[in-house]
């Protein structure tokens, strides 16, 4: 008959460890999540998104690139996702674009930022010695980039 885990391996010490190590990162995605609610409820969201409705046809090829912003800012494509979805539908809608398709170039955008992200390249030049994280950034993102406006461009054709 099986035992109950002990020790290292009971459900107590495994929560304990959880809750110690998920800490931080509660704390910067409840002052992401708390930081867009306050944008949205004070009107900033919808300010911003009256004024990048001022980009017209322009705006879907823009998407991206706002995505790839956030999530350089905060080093996620989540946190990103957080920050900037709600602005991005409203600018949609007040461009009657696809919004789905907004939408999705945001998500990409951010997915592509996090590839360089200052705090990503950091930790990744950190497990290789003697790597340059200036050189890595400025690599990454010159391919970022180039990426991103080929999504822009793709979205601006699909999604406009």
């Amino acid at each position: 008959m099986p035992t109950a885990p002990s020790g290292v391996y009971s459900g107590r010490a495994i929560l304990r460890k959880t809750i110690n190590g998920s800490g931080k990162s509660t704390v910067s995605i409840v002052a992401l999540v708390g930081m867009a609610t306050v944008m949205e409820y004070a009107g900033m969201t919808q300010l911003l998104a009256e004024a990048l409705s001022n980009t017209g046809v322009l705006f879907p090829f823009l998407s991206p690139f706002i995505g790839a912003l956030g999530a350089f800012m905060t080093g996620s494509n989540t946190n990103s996702n957080v920050v900037f979805t709600d602005l991005q539908r409203q600018t949609a809608v007040a461009l009657n674009l696809t919004v789905p398709m907004i939408l999705a170039a945001q998500n990409a955008g951010g997915a592509l930022g996090s590839i360089f992200a200052p705090a990503k390249v950091i930790v990744g030049c950190s497990t290789v010695k003697g790597a340059d994280d200036a050189a890595v950034l400025k690599l990454a993102t010159l391919y970022g980039v180039f990426i991103l406006a080929l999504l822009g461009l793709l979205t601006l054709v699909l999604g406009g």
